[in-house]
Order: C-alpha cells, then structure tokens, then sequence
C-alpha cells in the first residue's frame, strides 16, 4: 500500500498491511476472539507489554447518527476553538474530531455530548458482553470513548491496540465491527469484523525486543562435488523435519575454506558428504567446538544430532 505524504518512523510511503476478517457471525464473541488472535500473535513476539488495548462501542448507526447531530450543534459554539482540521469535519465526517490530537479541540470536547448517552440496550449488552469475555481471557483494556469510526457500515466494537514505544504512530492495529458493509456494497445484510495491522509498525516493536535475532545454525552442510548434493539434501530436509537447524553451502568450495565458513556461523557441527562418504552412503560429522570427527549413516544422523544437540542445550 502506498501513502502520499511525508514518511515518518513507522509511516512510511509504500507500508504492508495484514488483514484479518469473518463474515457471518453478528455475537460480542468473534470480536473477543479477533482481539484474542491479536493478544496471541503480541505475547508470541515478545511485545505484548509495549502494547494498550483501547476499545469502545459506537452503537448502531441510528443511536450514532442521534449522538452526531448533538455534537455538531455543540461544536458549532464553540468554532473559535476549533482548528482548520476541525472545523472541515465538523461538515464532513463529525465523529472524527473525536480523534483530534489538537489540544485545544481536546478540550473543547471535554464538554462536549457523550456518545454513551445515545445507546439503546442492545448496543449497551453487546459492549457488557464483549468486556466481560475479555475479562474472562485476562486481557486487559483500556476504555476510550473517543476512539470512533467515521464510516456509517462499522458499529458497536472498535478497538485499536496502540504504544508510546514508536513515536508519534502509536496505532499497531485498528479493528472493528462493520454488519453494514456487505450491504452497502450491495450484498444481503451480512455481520462482519475483522482487524489490520501494519507489518513495519510490528517489526519496529519486535526489533526494541531483539525478538528476530539472528540465531546460528546447529549444522553447516557441505558437499565437495556437486553430484553429492543428491545424498546431501533429503538429509537436510530429514534434520529440518527434526527441528535441527541447517545452513547449507551450495556452492561448491575447497573442503578448508567451506570450514573455515561454517566456523564463521557459529555452527556447532559441519556435515560433511564428500567421495568416500557418498560411496558408503554416510556422512561426516565435525564438532567444530571441540574438532572431533566421526563418520555415520546416513539414517543415523538426525537421531544422533538431537541427542548431541540435547546434551549442549
């Protein structure tokens, strides 16, 4: 995706987005599951304390459109203390001054009608229902009854995962309910929510984390003869199938030098196939920490590897 603007720490021109959404399901539980979907891929990064989770509920469209009319009489006395940005909206899209970063404005709306008064019971049990799952899964949330949508097909659930860890992007993720998307388009009335989170904005955070760092491989794979690598690589795939990490050399190389590069790794071994190898269907095995080597089957390897590798652990 491509933004036309001047690019800053997490917002830059051309950024890529993941998304995910499900149709057909209309209950305060898939909203509690796509914030659980986000809580899980958090923890599993390492980040999920860098993050806040700020939610709130617009109600349908008829209670937002009832709130909309009273904000805008009540901005409309107060224009002096609107910036230029406010005061375009307050014509075309009301509910986004909410989302001001202008002090000022901020201030302004401290006064201002509060959507809550303007939900109906079902809008109301939906939100009750909604943080009470959340609850009930240990996720923690943060009430921000500013946090809006300026769309008319989104209602009820909104939600953001933010952090003050990059800068001024502190939105991570931006999700919601939109039943009235799908008809909107022209489709029959279909319940829909879903989410979207940048890819960089999710990196930058992992990187404060060092959560991809790199890791060096269990094993340096080495053939001397281009025709080797036919008994080489099943064997590879063989050890990656048993969770050993392989680093393989494909190009082929003096037997010394190639050594010498698997030592750079940080390999613990160097699995070697040359000619004497290849003919007895074998393989040899160099501890490059301690510069033992022995020469095994090759149905041994991966099992000898994991118990090796185990032991050092």
């Amino acid at each position: 995706m491509f933004r036309y603007e001047r690019p800053q720490k997490g917002r830059s021109r051309q950024f890529s987005q993941v998304s995910v959404e499900a149709f057909g399901m209309a209950g305060a539980a898939l909203d509690a599951e796509l914030i659980a979907i986000c809580a899980d891929l958090f923890r599993r990064l390492g980040v999920l304390d860098l993050l806040t989770l700020e939610l709130n509920t617009i109600g349908l469209a008829e209670e937002r459109h009832a709130f909309q009319q009273a904000l805008v009489a009540y901005l409309q006395n107060h224009l002096d203390a609107l910036d230029d940005d406010s005061r375009r909206r307050l014509t075309t899209n009301p509910l986004r001054i909410l989302d001001s970063k202008n002090a000022g404005v901020q201030a302004v709306l401290d006064g201002a009608p509060a959507l809550d008064d303007y939900l109906g019971a079902e809008s109301r049990a939906h939100f009750a229902r909604l943080t009470a799952l959340l609850d009930a899964q240990g996720i923690a949330w943060r009430r921000n009854p500013r946090l809006v949508r300026g769309l008319d097909y989104y209602c009820h659930t909104v939600f953001e995962w933010t952090t003050d860890a990059l800068g001024a992007q502190g939105t991570v993720t931006a999700g919601g309910r939109y039943d009235g998307l799908v008809e909107q388009l022209g489709g029959k009335p279909t319940p829909a929510a879903g989410f979207a989170f940048g890819i960089e904005r999710i990196l930058l955070l992992a990187q404060t984390r060092d959560t991809f760092r790199d890791t060096p491989p269990a094993v340096y794979a080495i053939a001397t003869d281009d025709a080797h690598f036919a008994s080489l690589l099943p064997l590879v795939q063989r050890l990656r199938d048993a969770d050993i990490s392989v680093l393989v050399q494909t190009q082929v190389q003096a037997l010394k030098n190639q050594l010498r590069k698997a030592d750079q790794e940080g390999a613990h071994y160097a699995l070697i196939i040359g000619d004497d190898e290849a003919a007895n269907q074998s393989a040899s095995l160099k501890n490059l920490r301690d510069g033992n080597q022995e020469r095994l089957p090759l149905a041994e390897i991966p099992a000898y590897l994991q118990e090796r590798l185990k032991e050092t652990a």
